[in-house]
């Protein structure tokens, strides 16, 4: 009810693109629907690509749309194998000006560790 409102007040005062998805494996999308919300009201364009997607989806969307970022939202432990395999498909393919992953949930806790391999397939130490 609220989200039209929020897309025509902050229509025209881009702050820059983003790819949301839930990744292959898990269908939870209450916390990246939440985030698409706020991010839209911060005057970025989201292209949510739903739930479930599998990471040739991500990276053939990343190649249309060009985003600025792209989102990685996972609520289970069986997430944390699809976000690899989008991130190592992702890097291989040299698109990315960086990656955000986004988690919804305490479900991941080994998140410094995950961030920390993520770090490490872009060449740095921290993400």
């Amino acid at each position: 009810m609220i989200t039209p409102l929020i897309k025509e007040r902050f229509r025209g005062n881009e702050s820059g693109v983003i790819l949301l998805g839930t990744v292959e494996a898990d269908i939870h999308d209450i916390g990246k629907n939440n985030l698409s919300l706020l991010l839209t009201s911060y005057g970025f364009t989201v292209h949510d690509l739903g739930v479930d997607v599998p990471p040739s989806e991500f990276l053939r969307q990343a190649l249309a749309r060009h985003p600025d970022i792209i989102g990685l939202s996972g609520l289970l432990t069986s997430s944390y194998d699809s976000m690899r395999r989008t991130v190592q498909l992702c890097a291989v393919q040299e698109i990315l000006k960086w990656l955000a992953r986004r988690s919804s949930s305490a479900a991941i806790n080994s998140t410094s560790r995950f961030a920390n391999m993520l770090a490490r397939m872009r060449g740095s130490t921290m993400l």
